[in-house]
């Protein structure tokens, strides 16, 4: 990293005096929900070769260097960044969640845009009717602009964006037979510019978009399922490891580096013609692909199966990066597509999946997915190299995916790839008559609920954990109410807003006591927080030494109470927490040590 002095704030000119060796990356920064160009401090630290792009791990290189440079970057400006190796950045505005991220200069890109979430989401960004809503957005300023008439190719309705850049179209009627239809979007400005956009529109459901009125309109309508053919493979890139010990929480990646394109990031592209990189928290980035994945306006749990699915797909890219490349990942359906659209349904199936991902050997696993997996050559493109399953079952045993029973996909042409989930498996699995839950169809399909062998032996990741937890009272008595207070960490960068809090005393060797009609429903924030939950301890308990055990659950089921169902997160037991005496020895009670 080029010279300067701790926490210093060094004009930019300056910086690229001071070491010519330093290469200057153009930087912008964005809100992810307006698009607008904002104000933002960044920081810059070297970063050793070793340090995974996790937000812990990058904080603390930040906390403990010392030597961090300073930039402020003015709203819509394009500040240029000297930036010598691997560099950790920190980026931060009033009212925005901050961005961690990895810098790095490489030849043919042209430019990095970092999108900041607010701490609060706009209540406009929440509007979930059936309707196109979105902002319009100068290029060049990076502000809202106003008069800008939105509409479909060959409709008679259109929209007039507000001073805020805001607009909402009513989506277009869509065929009862058909889940996901191409339109074209015309957007003319004030001044009678016009550009077009092919957008892809799922029947059923709403769309989210923020449009940059660029000459350079989008051709692909963004959606793998309307591509000409699914031939394009995830492709497999060497890479560093990344690897935590077992039984422990898996951090997911701060960050993820996707090329594109365009300054905009909104054209995808393959790896080999990516000249921009574009910044999302993890988040972020899932929302802004899995309804460019998964449709729409397939049912909850397919969507959320598909979340965990594209999350880990992404997360392995950014936490195994490709030496010497700028991005993590690219943009199109050469890796996973992920272009400038978001839906109400697709972000709800992320929220409630937030930071999950698989895990094999100790890894972030790459989870490959392809449309249709069922092991019959048909009409559709198939890229399965192994067919050798049969109908009925999915797989592709040459790259290592063993046969999997998947009775949904019976008499399907294959579709893809073959390898790990099948999309349109996850939709009709959670179909009557299965109405298989999210948990169900991810280890259907990675683990074979435990029996898989080859590739398909991942497993979800614990992003939930539980740091302590303490018996309010000491000593108490049998048919008392115990107090359990939880301190609790979230890895997600998100919320996560259905976790359960469990409890369980023991008087070893005896058996559990549980209190299941108090299991507490909890928002657990990113970070840590504190928690607590009552447990009522039943008359008949007798006298002695009790070991306290909490837990941590995701309400896969969402009915407020720990199931089989539901995904375990973390136990933690306390031994000899609470000691139970007689009603008459009242002496010991009421927290009297």
């Amino acid at each position: 990293m080029a010279g300067g002095s701790r926490f210093g704030l060094i004009p930019v000119f300056a910086m690229l005096l001071a070491s010519q060796a330093a290469r200057a990356q153009p930087v912008v920064v964005r809100d992810g929900e307006t698009g607008r160009g904002i104000p933002a401090r960044v920081e810059l630290a070297s970063l050793p070769n070793d340090i995974a792009p996790t937000a812990a791990a990058l904080a603390d290189v930040f906390d403990r260097t010392g030597d961090v440079r300073i930039h402020r970057i003015e709203a819509g400006a394009r500040a240029a960044m000297p930036v010598e190796g691997r560099t950790a950045a920190r980026v931060s505005s009033d009212g925005y969640r901050t961005l961690l991220t990895v810098i790095e200069p490489s030849t043919g890109i042209e430019g990095w845009t970092l999108w900041l979430q607010p701490a609060r989401i706009p209540a406009v960004a929440r509007h979930a009717a059936a309707a196109l809503h979105g902002f319009v957005i100068d290029p060049d300023s990076l502000q809202p602009m106003k008069d800008v008439r939105v509409q479909w190719a060959g409709g008679s309705e259109s929209a007039i964006s507000d001073a805020q850049g805001a607009f909402s179209l009513p989506l277009p009627e869509a065929p009862a037979d058909t889940a996901l239809v191409r339109h074209q979007l015309v957007v003319t400005a004030a001044d009678g510019r016009r550009i077009e956009r092919a957008v892809a529109v799922a029947r059923g459901s709403d769309l989210r978009l923020i449009i940059d009125f660029s000459a350079a309109g989008a051709d692909e309508p963004g959606h793998r399922h309307l591509l000409p053919a699914d031939t394009l493979s995830q492709a497999i890139e060497a890479g560093r490891e990344m690897q935590w010990p077992a039984g422990t929480p898996v951090e997911p990646p701060a960050s993820v580096r996707v090329g594109y394109a365009d300054a905009s990031c909104s054209t995808t592209c393959c790896t080999g013609s990516c000249n921009h990189v574009c910044v999302f928290d993890l988040e972020t980035y899932v929302r802004r692909g899995l309804n460019d994945e998964w449709i729409a306006s397939w049912s909850t749990q397919s969507l959320r199966a598909g979340s965990v699915a594209y999350r880990s797909y992404g997360a392995w890219h950014a936490l195994n990066p490709v030496p010497g490349r700028a991005f993590d990942i690219c943009s199109s359906a050469c890796c996973q597509v992920n272009d400038g659209d978001t839906s109400a349904n697709t972000d709800l199936a992320v929220a409630r999946t937030a930071g999950l991902m698989l895990q094999r050997n100790g890894a972030v696993f790459r989870s490959e997915y392809s449309a249709e997996n069922n092991c019959r050559l048909g009409t559709q493109s198939c890229a399965n190299q192994d067919l050798s399953c049969g109908n009925g079952f999915a797989g592709s045993p040459a790259a290592n995916w063993p046969c999997l029973p998947d009775a949904v996909g019976l008499d399907r042409d294959c579709f893809g790839h073959g390898r790990g989930m099948s999309q349109w498996g996850t939709q009709r699995w959670s179909q009557p008559p299965h109405l298989q839950t999210w948990r169900w169809q991810v280890n259907h399909y990675y683990n074979q609920h435990g029996a898989g062998s080859g590739l398909r032996t991942a497993t979800m990741t614990q992003v939930l954990a539980l740091d302590m937890v303490r018996p309010r009272q000491r000593t108490l008595v049998p048919g008392a109410t115990l107090v359990l207070e939880f301190n609790a960490r979230n890895l997600a960068s998100t919320a996560h807003e259905r976790v359960l809090l469990g409890a369980s005393l023991r008087r070893p060797p005896g058996p559990f006591i549980d209190d299941p009609g108090n299991d507490a429903p909890a928002v657990l924030p990113s970070g840590g927080s504190q928690h607590q939950r009552v447990f009522e301890l039943p008359s008949g308990s007798g006298a002695g030494t009790y070991d306290v055990y909490g837990s941590l659950y995701v309400d896969i089921d969402e009915d407020g109470s720990i199931s089989p169902d539901d995904l375990a997160q973390d136990l933690l037991l306390v031994p000899a927490a609470l000691r139970v005496v007689a009603n008459g020895d009242l002496i010991f009670y009421d927290g009297l040590q």
